[in-house]
């Protein structure tokens, strides 16, 4: 009985540090491809707001293309005019500001964004990105 249980122990272990290789190996996703379209983003509001000990600053701002644009072949397909239309919302830690990459620092506060010339009606060179490959963020911004 304690030789069978032994066993079992020994075969069990051998299994589960097997499957922890196989699960591994395989790539799921792969990279990032984005179609970028340049333009404006005009600031109209930059918010800060705590929640639960975390500081958050956010962008609102609505983007216009330096040229007409065509999202065919995205999941946007059809929507340049919406995207031209909406305001956008994204955390400020997530638009590649050139002037806080030597700032590692973390969160970010409204005076480091307003530091940097992001304040209510500045327009600033920005790029629409929308995905057309990979896992990624279908649609996202980069004022870099």
């Amino acid at each position: 009985m304690l030789k069978s249980a032994l066993l079992i122990c020994i075969l069990s272990l051998g299994l589960l540090s097997g499957c922890g290789t196989a699960i591994s190996d395989p790539v799921v996703g792969g990279p990032c491809k984005f179609k970028e379209f340049s333009g404006s983003c005009t600031i109209i509001a930059v918010n800060e707001t705590n929640m639960s000990r975390t500081v958050s600053t956010t962008i609102h701002f609505t983007f216009r293309p330096a040229e007409p644009f065509d999202l065919t072949g995205t999941f946007l397909n059809g929507s340049e005019n919406r995207v031209i239309a909406d305001t956008h919302l994204e955390s400020a830690s997530y638009l590649g500001l050139p002037c806080l990459d030597d700032l590692h620092k973390y969160p970010l506060l409204r005076q480091d964004v307003e530091a940097c010339g992001v304040t209510t009606g500045a327009v600033l060179p920005c790029k629409l990105l929308v995905e057309i490959g990979g896992t990624c963020t279908p649609l996202a911004f980069s004022f870099k």
